[in-house]
């Protein structure tokens, strides 16, 4: 997954692991929108991609919360208000992204 992502990122983009099965994902100098359409083709790109697996192939799917850094926010603050954005996009489905300001 990590490579998948890193693959479709700028070169300046940073992409880390942060919990068991989630990344955080920073991109510099890029507003809401921008962010929005990066997620929309991150998921597209996962949501095509399959592991393959002797048993089984592993179809892959991915949840999206992003959150635009604000002057008047902590880093502290903006991480937490994407980690809520991604549970309200696992809520309603896999494969989703959910903005949060």
């Amino acid at each position: 997954m990590a490579r998948l992502l890193k693959q479709n990122l700028r070169k300046e983009d940073g992409c880390a692991r942060w919990g068991g099965e989630e990344f955080l994902l920073l991109l510099p100098e890029t507003d809401s929108k921008t962010a929005v359409a990066v997620g929309q083709k991150l998921i597209e790109t996962v949501r095509g991609s399959i592991i393959e697996h002797p048993d089984n192939p592993i179809r892959l799917t991915v949840s999206l919360g992003i959150c635009t850094f604000q002057r008047n926010q902590t880093i502290d603050e903006c991480i937490r208000s994407a980690d809520q954005a991604l549970y309200e996009a696992k809520a309603v489905g896999r494969n989703r992204l959910a903005v949060r300001q």
